[in-house]
């Protein structure tokens, strides 16, 4: 399971999601399906529900859809914004 980073902060702009990450100084912008996923990690959504809501909302095939969906919560990851638990 994965959770916010405490260090990180974010706040909803418009049809964005701007996050700060303080240890780099950095600012991520989150847009379209970058942000659903990115709220339905917040919401601690399973992978496979994350999964159904981008294949109902946008045009995109199964495999390319999963495949994005873990390259994207592994860059999640990597950056710090999200940290896995035990």
């Amino acid at each position: 399971m994965i959770k916010l980073n405490d260090k990180v902060t974010y706040r909803k702009i418009e049809d964005s999601i701007l996050i700060i990450t303080p240890w780099d100084n950095a600012m991520h912008t989150l847009e379209d399906i970058g942000k659903l996923i990115f709220e339905a990690l917040i919401d601690a959504k399973e992978k496979g529900d994350i999964l159904q809501e981008i294949l109902d909302n946008y045009d995109v095939e199964l495999v390319e859809a999963k495949n994005d969906l873990e390259q994207f919560i592994d860059s999640l990851i990597e950056k710090e914004i999200f940290i896995e638990e035990e």
